[in-house]
């Protein structure tokens, strides 16, 4: 189906068959301007013109053949051909010496004389106005060039047109409505645009037509699927009253907010269904997500089912072991810890007997030797941190059970819902009352002498802080703060304080961070390690290096570090001048919003359809024909028109 030469390099770019193909759509134009003579030339852009090929003049530079042929214009002015490391016999056979060849390419000044590096078009003098004005450019991988791409295109096209009689699933309705063509029409159409506008769904019907056919059958799948889990067997668990009414008389201090409360509720009716729930939570980190997650599975024990929890980090999964044992602490409930580091043997045995019902653990709960007796409930922190397949292992411990999603990633309800609208969502938006907003500020990295001092009079007042840096090592290709470098800088500042590292490639980063929680570290200086799985309520301050390399959602999440006590806390976003246009803007999102949801909607904003906040490595699907805030903008025109393609039990 592709070139032989191409098929290896176009699956770089998910190309594996004639669909994927056919949906690799343009991602720009160029525009090539048609010069009569030389004097017409634009510089710094791309042009075409006939030149007479007067002399070859091949030479060697520091072992970099460089072959330069002289051209002229019937006028007589002159333009250097100049190549790099190419075969003198394919140069000679392209421009042969007293010849007039049409050539296209970008054209530069070098030593105030005119020139053009490696012409990408090349053709006999009379082919000169058959040369393209306007040339569409694909999204490439390295070893693939764009005309590759443009003459699979083109096979794959005409083969198709030959053959095109496939009935229509949008109804005329639809068609007139919004003013589209067929989809083979389409697809011609979107493969030769005129202008940048006819490359955006927002301004070209041919690519509004295929973003629709995408987003329509992914939810006609995403339908699909809940149809399917809801006539499926499960684990009915109907909500916990005696267990909940226990723990509320031992923690009467614990006041669930509203957004818990309505998460709860929702919760309990999708647990107490006859079908298996699948649950998002998502919520800003302090927001109490891990105590809704407790009061769930409250029911659970009650029922006489056990439950799992998922965490992505040993440190984490101790964190909420400890957590869930302190807030518990009373009859009925049996906890145990499992991780790489602590694999009980016998406790993997009073899981198999049922006797140990609530489970808390890192991938270890994902190995064959842990069986379940009764496993009716699943919970996943952190889920976007576990691929699609690992969260799958460990709902086949037990087909029948219920599974409930963790996020303190706060993704747009409306993304989510085009996006895997196959699982509900809670948003717990508000925080315990005396938890108090960071105050977050930004300093240039000039201002490092400052801030020392205002670190020495935190850490003399007994509190701790973290210092995050972007690199390990120091990098001769990047000139980044690295963790090494500073702390060694840290503790000739602040002697009398205990300071530790700790970082990815380290083997007792656990140990290092204990330490911290412990209160034996006063400063803790990292990489990004520390962004999920830490939570020490005496942190109140940490400094964010380079804070212009982090995207907002990082930065978000590392800002979350602080604030976990009723203490002010202090969020320093150290940064390198000059910033450009969106690192400065980003920092400034941060420092006037401490909501994690009004930061997704703006890093949405930022990245105009980018990867917000990693959807990419969550397991759901990249759309070919349109970004992020195209999905969003057409949800709307997608369930209208899913509605009616359902109604016309086309394709069904």
């Amino acid at each position: 189906m592709f070139e032989a030469k191409a098929s290896p390099l176009l699956q770089k770019l998910g190309i594996d068959t004639a669909l994927d193909l056919l949906l690799h759509l343009p991602s720009g134009i160029l525009y090539r301007h048609k010069a009569e003579s030389i004097s017409d030339l634009k510089i710094g852009e791309f042009n075409t013109i006939c030149l007479r090929i007067d002399e070859h003049m091949p030479a060697y530079r520091r072992n970099i053949q460089l072959i330069r042929v002289q051209c002229s214009d019937k006028e007589g002015r002159r333009i250097v051909l100049v190549f790099f490391n190419a075969g003198y016999s394919y140069v000679k056979s392209r421009f042969p010496p007293n010849q007039v060849r049409a050539v296209s390419g970008r054209v530069e000044k070098y030593k105030n004389k005119l020139q053009m590096v490696h012409p990408d078009q090349v053709a006999s003098a009379h082919l000169f106005e058959q040369l393209r004005s306007v040339d569409v450019l694909y999204p490439l991988t390295a070893g693939l060039n764009n005309s590759v791409i443009q003459r699979c295109v083109a096979q794959l096209l005409s083969r198709l047109g030959h053959m095109w009689n496939i009935d229509d699933w949008f109804d005329k309705q639809t068609l007139s409505e919004y003013g589209l063509s067929n989809w083979y029409n389409s697809l011609l159409d979107a493969h030769s645009p005129k202008s940048e506008k006819d490359i955006e769904p927002a301004s070209s019907k041919a690519r509004l037509r295929l973003a629709l056919d995408e987003l329509v059958a992914r939810d006609k799948k995403i339908e699909e699927i809940r149809r399917q889990r809801q006539v499926a067997p499960s684990a009915v668990i109907p909500p916990s009253i005696i267990l909940r009414r226990e723990f509320f008389k031992i923690r009467p201090d614990l006041i669930l907010t509203d957004g818990q409360v309505a998460a709860l509720k929702d919760i309990d009716k999708d647990l107490a269904a006859s079908w298996p729930a699948l649950r998002l939570i998502q919520g800003d980190v302090g927001c109490g997500k891990t105590l809704v997650a407790l009061l769930a599975m409250l029911s659970a024990v009650e029922s006489g089912y056990q439950c799992a929890f998922l965490a992505p980090t040993e440190i984490l999964a101790r964190q909420h072991f400890e957590t869930i044992m302190n807030l518990s602490g009373f009859g009925g409930l049996i906890a145990t810890l499992l991780t790489s580091s602590n694999k009980n043997k016998s406790a993997c045995a009073k899981i198999k007997d049922g006797i140990i019902n609530m489970i808390i653990g890192t991938h270890a709960l994902l190995e064959d030797k842990i069986v379940f007796k009764r496993l009716g409930l699943i919970i996943i922190d952190e889920q976007h941190r576990f691929g699609v397949e690992q969260r799958e292992n460990l709902k086949k411990k037990n087909e029948l059970a219920n599974v409930l999603y963790l996020s303190a990633t706060p993704i747009p309800r409306t993304l989510l819902m085009v996006y895997d609208g196959s699982v509900d969502v809670s948003e717990i938006r508000d925080k315990p009352k005396d938890r108090l907003s960071i105050n977050t500020v930004a300093l240039p990295l000039d201002k490092l002498p400052i801030l020392t001092e205002r670190v020495r009079e935190l850490l003399n007042k007994s509190d701790q802080a973290y210092w995050v840096c972007p690199l390990i090592e120091e990098s001769e290709k990047l000139d980044l703060a690295a963790a090494k470098v500073r702390l060694e800088y840290l503790k000739e500042q602040f002697p009398e304080f205990k300071i530790g590292l700790v970082h990815g490639k380290q083997k007792d980063k656990e140990r290092v961070m204990l330490g911290f929680k412990c209160g034996n570290i006063n400063l803790l200086v990292s990489t990004t390690v520390i962004e999920v799985g830490i939570d020490v309520s005496n942190a109140s301050l940490i400094v964010i290096e380079h804070a212009e390399r982090f995207g907002l959602a990082q930065l978000h999440q590392l800002r979350g570090r602080v604030g976990r006590s009723n203490k002010q806390s202090h969020c320093v976003l150290l940064y390198q001048s000059p910033l450009s246009n969106v690192a400065y803007r980003r920092l400034k999102i941060i420092q006037e919003n401490n909501d994690g949801f009004e930061i997704a909607h703006e890093d949405l904003n930022i990245r105009h359809g980018g990867d917000i906040l990693g959807i990419k490595q969550s397991g759901v699907p990249v759309f070919k024909t349109c970004n992020l805030r195209e999905v969003i903008s057409l949800a709307d025109t997608v369930k209208i028109i899913s509605s009616r393609v359902r109604r016309n039990q086309i394709f069904c």
